[in-house]
């Protein structure tokens, strides 16, 4: 019996871990990899199709840089999936403290704007795709960035990508999308002491 229980132990902090675990990529003019992640039955890539490193795009203001992060269901199953975006700030003509770059999301993506989060070095936000990804289909947030008007050479024009996925044929008809987000990838604590409950029984 309390081998049992070890196993199912094991598994419930195993999938923790998977749930939270994010897939990530590096938006910078230097390096273009590509990471995958898996959590059960859902797989994706997220990849930058029209970005070249051995083209170099000057970073300045009211450039254009080619960005395209965008994620692709590698797997049978549909999948909710999400981006979070790391903007770097700078100090901005317009006045204060502000992000180094701009871009409008796609069709498709919103953002969650009380999900926003900021430091001295960065703002963060989270966006959400609002239909089921299907097999083989892709999901780009944006198409290209604008370089925001600065006063003074950034320290760091990095920008970074995360994206998550879930597989949404395990979760109950009607959730919501920012429900699953919060409560299964943000919210460590209620996924800890929830783990099945927005699975089918």
């Amino acid at each position: 019996m309390k081998e049992s229980k070890k196993i199912v132990l094991f598994i419930i902090t195993f999938l923790v871990t998977a749930v939270v675990t994010g897939l990530f990529m590096y938006l910078t003019r230097e390096d273009n990899s590509k990471n995958t992640f898996t959590v059960g039955n859902v797989k994706i890539t997220l990849t930058e199709p029209h970005y070249h490193k051995d083209i170099k795009q000057e970073i300045k203001p009211n450039n254009e840089i080619i960005k395209d992060p965008t994620i692709t269901n590698k797997s049978d199953s549909n999948a909710f999936v999400y981006m979070k975006v790391e903007i770097p700030k700078v100090e901005l003509t317009s006045g204060g403290m502000g992000e180094l770059y701009s871009f409008v999301p796609n069709d498709g993506w919103f953002e969650m704007v009380d999900e926003i989060n900021e430091d001295e070095e960065k703002i963060t936000k989270v966006f959400y795709y609002d239909l089921q990804l299907s097999k083989n289909s892709e999901a780009t947030l944006f198409n290209k960035l604008i370089v925001n008007d600065y006063l003074n050479e950034p320290k760091n024009d990095s920008i970074k990508t995360y994206g998550y996925a879930v597989d949404s044929d395990k979760i109950s008809k009607g959730t919501d999308v920012v429900d699953v987000y919060r409560n299964m990838i943000k919210d460590k604590e209620f996924w800890k002491s929830n783990p099945f409950s927005f699975f089918h029984v």
